[in-house]
């Protein structure tokens, strides 16, 4: 049973030092906090600097809610390269008409 126990512990310790790895490596990362909203953050002058981007279920469905080219322009400066920011997103979370490309890997 402790065999199991360490086994399952040192899984977690490999899965969280990888996903660091990864998000340090690739200076971005993103979470869905709750049904509401994602935080999106990316790494300024080694400073985690985030955003919260508003989101909705939908018939089970979890959808971002982007804002307006207009609205998106109140974020912070860093934060304005949108369709980058948009893309990384639905990547994870495909809009609801692209449902079948979930887990695909781009073109």
């Amino acid at each position: 049973m402790l065999l199991i126990f360490l086994f399952f512990l040192l899984a977690l310790i490999v899965e969280r030092l990888i996903k660091y790895i990864r998000n340090e490596k690739r200076g971005w990362k993103f979470r869905k906090e709750s049904y509401k909203k994602i935080i999106y953050k990316e790494k300024i002058d080694k400073v985690w600097k985030e955003i919260e981007i508003e989101a909705r279920i939908d018939i089970g469905t979890f959808v971002p809610c982007f804002k307006s080219e207009e609205e998106w322009e109140n974020y912070p400066n860093w934060a304005h390269h949108r369709d980058i920011i948009i893309n990384r997103i639905e990547k994870k979370f495909p809009p609801k008409d692209d449902i079948s490309k979930i887990g695909m890997k781009p073109k």
